[in-house]
């Protein structure tokens, strides 16, 4: 009885010749001839047929129930169905198992011998038989689970195998759509994520192919920690490297064709480069941008260089996500800076051994911040940025110009006469190159779809004639799809490339026309077809879906900047939501850093129109927080008017965080008093507050505002009334962090050290992050002032670890410094040096006096252990002139002065106004160590001894200023000392300073001693 077989591919049963069922077995008969068919061609004993049938419970006539069974199936089917052999019985009669997993051979043989056809037509006739789930009776079994896994194996063989097939045929129009179903269905899939590669470059979309490629190598290696294995390599390479054509036409292997067409933007594309290191190129969408980047990074990498390709829509997490992704391929690491911050630095770190190209298609998505910190990262040696934007407005954020533009338009005729032969083989005619012309407007992407003759959508399009616009061909793709189908495409256009496809509402994309990409973005076939959608559609349909896919969006967790962006484009339909969304992407924009991002939200919510007054004032509140927070100079009139208008509007709450945003560190911080009309304007502010919750904060920060000025005992005097007022753990962890510059008396040390203790505490039990960095700021100055080196440095690591999560400006600006002072202790000048400038440029733009300030005395206290205090001459004399109410630079200049061999005199005259003009703050102990070493230096023993007087109380203490460190006061005490005639007084406090010195695990300070013969 050959010609049945049974199928045991769910459900069980027995066919005839003809596929015809023979009847369906009772579940004891599809247990019995599963277990024969899971061991085919093998017997199965009693026993084992026994445990099968009755999971564990055996009649107790065992063989004569089962002979029983035997001959129930026999009497049914015929003799054949079941063999009996000496050890039990055998199954008599082929699987669909069997047959199939032949099939499966002889489809692979008829690949590797060159029959892509009829291999593909077999395995896509086998694959419909192919059941999910075999052996369904025998679930109780262990050993059915190796068996499905083994099938299912099998089934992922032929869908391989039919893929390469429709590859090689090509059929470019279903193998794209297959590959990206496999590819999903199994991320981690070497195999299947080379064959979306080749897929996407047979449909023309290298650009893409690259991308893929480089996404599947970050998914092995974020999150399996695995590189890629030889096979995505060579499909890489061969990318990267155009091959010939088979004689069809068809680019085989994922190849390409020659270039053509594109030569002189190319051209144009390296001179930019070549000369400025940016380039943008620029064109309507599927004019050529993304193939034109990917010509340009293989021109690049043929040149020795590393090239980084990343699309935009693909990383629309977060406002840094590109920077993420350009990142993890280049496997750099940010430091702790964070990926913002420490981007450009990282870049250049990793370019210091292969020159990098970093090349970003749809930068037009990018916002402020990540864009800026890529064109800074192209100004380091041997980096180059080229980014690429096809100008959709209305879903993109706008961009600085850039250094180099090349602009593309539609291809000339020559190209599409190549392409148009090409593809046909040799057959295209004059006439059907300029049919071709005129339908596609010399669109190389539209061109590529109307020749993929394969797919039965275009033929139908050609069988209708070919038509002038692409508006018109938009409407005949649509025309072709069932309602669904339509409805869905027109919701991708609105949506635009990126928008998550989970948001998109239920209903199955057509593969051919939009795709889902790995990060689960939706993206056109052609960007074209997508705006002729979007066009076509009545304005008043177009918002109404905006809003309706924003709400979706919102509903599906989407990233904020994605859910704004559309309700932004609903206009009235949404304009409450739309506020709301655009302070959300402020918000996760501002926890990135990226505060030029929070900045056109914040702007952009401020321009729907709202009509609440209050809302609106706490809007430009926050707004000119966050220009400070960007580095923006316009913050101080934004705040100032709003503080004004606050006022004015006599609202406590907005008074308070108007004035807490003002005085934090930014133009009212710096060096000098506040800005004029910014003292009254906070007696006005204190004058109204009343609410100790909202009097607190302001307080403290007013104490920040007044630290460099000479009215810092008001500035104190503040702080303790803040500190009076903050009662809740709330208010005390936006107080406190305050402490660190209002008690900066060396005095102050044990309050400062239970406040710090009180901070961090607070944060562990809230888990703020907040807090908690703050509280380590402190800690830090803490144990540097008591000379616990160890201690010091775990503050900055801890400070390192949470600075992304709280990162603006003024706390990065901190970590810094603070990264800056550790390499001076650990005896990196160099290194010292550099991270001081970093900190600088990164603070200038908030407060230039401040920045420049905080630098020179960092630069101070290089110069003055390695001996080299003359070189800063001038620049403390500048610092007088400009600064001259700041005692620690009088000081600072009478040590340099006395150093570069300046008149005793003057030397005197700078280190007695340090020593009667010194305020009570945080400078107090610094400038007394400075001003206490020229007096030694000079020879002015009565100065000497009044300066004595001051430090001798704070013995074994190491000098922190708020920036910089000077290193243990036991070396001034011990310089005092010995230009007073004191040798044992020298020697003892010359060995407190090695002590602290140890202690602080600070080279540099023992070095100095030695030089001072100490």
């Amino acid at each position: 009885m050959p010609d049945i077989e049974l199928r045991v591919l769910c459900p069980c049963t027995l066919v005839g010749p003809e596929g015809e069922s023979l009847g369906s077995p009772t579940l004891a008969q599809r247990r019995l001839l599963e277990r024969l068919a899971l061991a085919s061609p093998s017997p199965v004993p009693v026993e084992v047929l026994a445990e099968a049938i009755w999971e564990g419970e055996p009649p107790r006539h065992l063989r004569a129930t089962i002979q029983n069974q035997v001959s129930r199936v026999r009497a049914a089917y015929g003799d054949a169905v079941v063999a009996t052999t000496p050890t039990g019985y055998r199954l008599g009669v082929p699987t669909d198992v069997a047959r199939l997993g032949a099939l499966a051979a002889e489809a692979e043989l008829l690949l590797e011998r060159g029959d892509p056809r009829a291999c593909f037509q077999l395995a896509d006739t086998v694959l419909p038989e192919w059941g999910e789930r075999p052996y369904d009776a025998l679930d109780h079994l262990p050993a059915v689970s190796a068996a499905r896994r083994s099938h299912a194996a099998t089934r992922r063989g032929v869908e391989n195998i039919r893929l390469a097939a429709a590859i090689a045929l090509p059929r470019p129009a279903w193998a794209l759509t297959e590959a990206e179903r496999l590819a999903a269905e199994s991320p981690y899939d070497e195999w299947r994520q080379a064959m979306l590669a080749e897929a996407l470059a047979l449909a023309g979309r290298r650009g893409e192919a690259l991308a893929a490629v480089s996404a599947a190598r970050r998914r092995l290696r974020g999150d399996l920690g695995l590189e890629a294995g030889p096979l995505l390599e060579a499909v890489e390479a061969r990318l990267l490297n155009p091959v010939a054509t088979t004689a069809g036409g068809a680019p085989r292997h994922g190849g390409t064709t020659e270039y053509v067409g594109r030569e002189q933007e190319l051209r144009a594309v390296l001179a930019g480069v070549a000369r400025g290191g940016v380039v943008q190129v620029h064109g309507e969408p599927g004019s050529g941008v993304t193939r034109l980047l990917v010509e340009t990074g293989g021109h690049l990498r043929a040149l020795g260089i590393r090239v980084v390709h990343v699309a935009a829509p693909d990383h629309l997490d977060s406002a840094v996500g590109v920077l993420r992704a350009v990142l993890e391929e280049l496997g750099a690491d940010p430091g702790p800076a964070g990926v913002l911050a420490g981007f450009a630095g990282a870049v250049a770190a990793a370019a210091a051994t292969v020159p990098i190209a970093v090349v970003v298609d749809d930068s037009d998505a990018l916002g402020p911040s990540a864009l800026a910190a890529l064109v800074e990262a192209a100004r380091a040696e041997r980096v180059l940025l080229i980014h690429g934007g096809h100008g959709r407005s209305d879903q993109s954020v706008a961009v600085d110009p850039p250094a180099e533009h090349v602009a593309l338009d539609g291809l000339g005729r020559d190209a599409v006469g190549h392409i148009a032969v090409e593809r046909t083989g040799g057959e295209a005619t004059a006439a059907a190159i300029d049919r071709l012309l005129s339908y596609t407007g010399g669109n190389p992407l539209i061109l590529g779809l109307v020749l993929a003759s394969a797919d039965p959508l275009l033929e139908g399009a050609e069988r209708r004639g070919l038509v002038a616009e692409l508006g018109q061909l938009a409407v005949a793709l649509l025309r072709d799809l069932d309602r669904d189908g339509r409805r869905m495409v027109v919701r991708a256009a609105v949506a635009g490339d990126g928008f998550p496809a989970a948001a998109l509402g239920e209903g199955e994309l057509p593969g051919h026309i939009v795709t889902v990409t790995a990060g689960g973005g939706i993206q056109f076939r052609h960007g074209a077809l997508g705006d002729a959608v979007y066009a076509e559609q009545p304005p008043s349909l177009r918002q109404e879906l905006h809003a309706e896919l924003g709400r979706a969006a919102r509903e599906a967790g989407a990233a904020p900047l994605v859910v704004a962006r559309q309700l932004l484009a609903a206009g009235p339909l949404a304009t409450g939501e739309a506020v709301e969304a655009c302070r959300a992407a402020a918000a996760d924009a501002a926890r990135d850093g990226a505060h030029r991002d929070a900045v056109e939200w914040l702007e952009r919510a401020l321009a729907t129109g709202v009509s609440d007054a209050r809302l609106v004032l706490a809007l430009r509140i926050w707004l000119g927080d966050e220009r400070r927070l960007a580095g923006d100079p316009d913050h101080l009139p934004t705040l100032v008017e709003a503080l004004r208008e606050a006022l004015l509007l006599g609202d406590e709450e907005l008074v308070s965080d108007a004035c807490f945003a003002l005085l934090q560190l930014g133009g009212t911080t710096a060096s000098g008093m506040p800005p004029d009309g910014v003292p009254e304007l906070l007696d006005q502010v204190l004058a109204v507050l009343r609410t100790p919750a909202l009097r607190a904060p302001v307080c403290g920060a007013a104490s920040l505002a007044w630290s460099h000025t000479p009215e810092a005992p008001r500035g104190r005097a503040l702080f303790e009334e803040a500190e009076r007022l903050a009662t809740t753990h709330a208010d005390r962890a936006r107080v406190l962090p305050f402490t660190y510059m209002s008690l900066g008396m060396p005095g102050d040390l044990d309050r400062r050290r239970a406040l710090t203790e009180e901070l961090l505490d607070i944060g562990e039990r809230t888990g703020e992050p907040v807090a908690r960095f703050e509280a380590w700021h402190l800690m830090f100055s803490v144990r540097m002032q008591e000379g616990d080196g160890i201690g010091l440095r775990e503050a900055v690591d801890r400070m390192a670890a949470l600075v992304d999560q709280v990162g603006d400006v003024g706390r990065r600006w901190a970590l810094t410094y603070a990264r800056a002072a550790v390499a001076h202790l650990d005896g990196d000048d160099a290194a010292a040096e550099r991270i001081a400038a970093e900190a600088g440029a990164f603070f200038g733009p908030v407060s230039a006096s401040r920045a420049f300030a905080a630098e020179a005395g960092q630069l101070l206290g290089l110069r003055l252990t390695q001996g080299r205090l003359e070189e800063l001459t001038e620049t403390l004399e500048l610092l007088v002139a400009g600064q001259p109410g700041v005692p620690a630079w009088h000081a600072a200049l009478a040590l340099a002065a006395m150093a570069a061999g300046r008149p005793a005199s003057l030397v005197r005259r700078h280190a007695t106004l340090a020593l009667e003009e010194v305020p009570e703050d945080s400078t107090w102990l610094a400038t007394h160590v400075i001003g206490a070493r020229a007096a030694a230096t000079a020879g002015d023993r009565e100065l000497a001894r009044r300066y004595l007087e001051r430090l001798r109380p704070w013995t074994d203490r190491a000098v922190w200023q708020g920036t910089c460190c000077y290193g243990p006061v036991d070396t001034a005490l011990a310089v005092l000392h010995r230009a007073l005639g004191d040798p044992a007084a020298t020697a003892e406090h010359a060995a407190r300073a090695r002590a602290t010195t140890s202690r602080l695990r600070a080279a540099p300070y023992a070095v100095e001693l030695d030089r001072l013969g100490l």
